[in-house]
């Protein structure tokens, strides 16, 4: 419901070994840090994880260990990719797995990801993707068309909980035009469908998995997996790109607290650390240890409501909340100046498909109190949340609880644990937080 558009915001330690220079960004590789040496400086109790597909500067220059605190892991994550939904599982799918197509930089540039090329037909209905014929599984097993039919089939499954489900229920059928190419007949024509490939839960695995152990096919291939954790990998030396997969070794260290990860970068311990609370931004910049960079971003935040459930299947209950949030007095309480306005929707200013002509949403508690009165619905609405969501997703539920009740909406903020929050609450409970990150390839 509500959009918050980040300001993509890049914490950066200034450690100890060596600086590479890429396209004008600055980043630093120090030796391998283990969990236990983190743990030992930060208190953290437990390791969680960060925003999904997360961009990382590149040199000619081989070499080096990348570490990277990021939030969002659970004890309960598992490295079938149709269980992916959270922060943490975005970035392990594109360090581990590649997608047929990728969302790239601040501008949702689509580019080629197993699929080198496609091409739509008969007015969008039919999309034909041609595979990278070079690329392999880390087990070293070629990909073919089978593969990507299994992968991507298997998130249509009965019972399956993937958040690609929607993606899958539209295709009609998919079938493999020889070795190296497949071709999707829709139910429906859609412009859209190449970069809804792009989700990061679309993961190609080989044909026939069903003990899913981490083989994939992307830049890095896993040594050593804890569930809540850690997950540490070693570059894949039969990647079929060479422009990507720089650094010998990426660690992902699951840091849920945002304590954590602000610590992290001030030591040194980590190179780099998602989704920190924007608040803490005047205590970074005045260390020395750190560089922050500052890009626009295509990320946002808010709140979800399930239209088909009770009681958000209410146009009117819905349209009430959307005006009883005060946007501005998120981006500057919640935020510290560090966000765009958002329009409940995902499309940031910068993609093609942006109208600029959509009405702006704004804060009018009467508006919002006349249209929850026509809804009919009484009582309190549980809103839950959890840090899980982002570092100011707590506090962001708090102060909605403040602008509804000028609106006469009681919103009960209900904070659930980290732990498990993306599969047990996010797309599963009528109203919740959510946090979405630009969508970026790990390289």
């Amino acid at each position: 419901m509500y959009n918050n558009e980040h300001d993509r915001c890049k914490y950066l330690s200034n450690s100890n070994v060596r600086k590479t220079e890429a396209n004008g960004d600055a980043m630093t590789f120090s030796n391998k840090m283990t969990r236990r040496g983190m743990l030992a400086t930060t208190g953290a109790a437990t390791l969680l994880g960060l925003a999904p597909h997360s961009a990382i500067a590149q040199d000619a220059n081989r070499g080096g260990d990348l570490v990277i605190a990021i939030n969002g892991a659970s004890t309960g994550n598992s490295l079938d990719p149709r269980t992916f939904n959270s922060p943490y599982m975005a970035v392990v799918s594109g360090t581990v797995f590649n997608t047929l197509v990728e969302i790239s930089g601040t501008n949702a540039e689509l580019r080629p990801g197993l699929a080198l090329s496609w091409e739509e037909s008969e007015q969008g209905r039919v999309w034909s993707f041609n595979l990278a014929p070079e690329a392999s599984f880390h087990n070293g097993k070629p990909v073919t068309s089978a593969d990507v039919i299994y992968s991507i089939m298997s998130h249509g499954a009965e019972g399956s909980r993937s958040n690609s489900r929607a993606i899958i229920g539209a295709i009609d059928t998919l079938e493999a035009d020889g070795d190296h190419r497949v071709i999707f007949t829709l139910k429906a024509p859609n412009y859209f469908f190449a970069p809804s490939l792009s989700n990061y839960s679309l993961a190609i695995v080989p044909e026939g998995t069903t003990a899913y152990d981490g083989v994939g096919t992307g830049p890095y291939r896993i040594t050593n997996f804890v569930p809540g954790e850690i997950l540490e990998t070693e570059r894949f030396d039969g990647y079929f790109r060479t422009d990507r997969a720089f650094v010998d070794t990426v660690t992902l260290l699951a840091a849920n607290d945002v304590s954590a990860r602000v610590n992290a970068i001030q030591s040194g311990q980590v190179h780099i650390a998602g989704n920190l609370d924007a608040r803490a931004v005047p205590l970074l910049q005045s260390l020395p240890t750190v560089d922050i960079q500052f890009s626009t971003g295509t990320g946002f935040s808010g709140f979800n409501m399930m239209v088909d459930r009770a009681p958000f299947d209410n146009l009117a209950l819905r349209q009430a909340l959307k005006l009883a949030i005060d946007r501005e007095d998120f981006i500057q309480r919640i935020y510290g100046g560090h966000a765009r306005l958002g329009n409940d929707n995902p499309v940031p200013p910068s993609a093609a498909e942006f109208s600029a002509d959509v009405p702006q949403s704004v804060y009018d508690p009467d508006r919002a109190q006349a249209l929850y009165a026509q809804s009919g619905h009484s009582g309190p609405i549980v809103l839950q949340t959890s840090d899980a969501a982002g570092a100011e997703a707590v506090d962001g539920a708090t102060l909605f609880k403040e602008h509804a009740a000028a609106a006469g909406i009681d919103i009960q903020v209900q904070r659930e644990p980290a732990d498990g929050y993306w599969g047990n609450v996010w797309a599963q409970t009528p109203f919740h937080s959510t946090l979405w990150g630009d969508a970026q390839q790990s390289t």
